[in-house]
């Protein structure tokens, strides 16, 4: 298992935390909690199964399912209400809170001077690669204040 770390003691537009893979940390960056309301939300604190996904925009990344928290895979899942979420996309390249709906981000290094992520292109293929490699399902979110 994978756990997202957010820390939302971090002023930022967005939820800043932080993904130990294979011995290095990464940090993350997310829309903040707005009810997980889909595109402007973060989705809700918990364990996600990630399923593998070949997007046409970011490429291979896996996208997180918790039909519980009412989060889908699909518009078309079978049990999804029409409000209920789908396509969080778990890591594809991005740099700033606003390039993420719903989704999370992966860089190497948080730089609050700008309030973004660094490096995403290489931090999320390299991420999404150990993930594959390693066989990890599941991603768990958690608060860290």
């Amino acid at each position: 298992m994978l756990t997202l770390t957010r820390n939302s003691s971090i002023q930022s537009e967005g939820l800043v935390g932080e993904i130990l893979v294979d011995g290095i940390v990464y940090k993350t960056i997310e829309q903040k909690w707005r009810g997980n309301t889909p595109f402007v939300s973060c989705i809700p604190a918990g364990v996600y199964e990630l399923i593998p996904w070949n997007s046409r925009r970011y490429g291979h990344c896996f996208v997180a399912v918790n039909e519980l928290l009412n989060v889908f895979f699909s518009k078309l899942s079978p049990n999804r209400t029409g409000k209920g979420r789908y396509k969080n996309i778990f890591f594809h390249r991005g740099n700033y809170p606003k390039n993420f709906e719903g989704c999370g981000g992966v860089g190497e290094r948080y730089n609050p001077a700008h309030d973004m992520i660094t490096n995403t292109t290489q931090t999320s293929r390299i991420v999404n690669n150990y993930i594959a490699k390693e066989g990890i399902q599941l991603l768990n979110i958690i608060y860290k204040d």
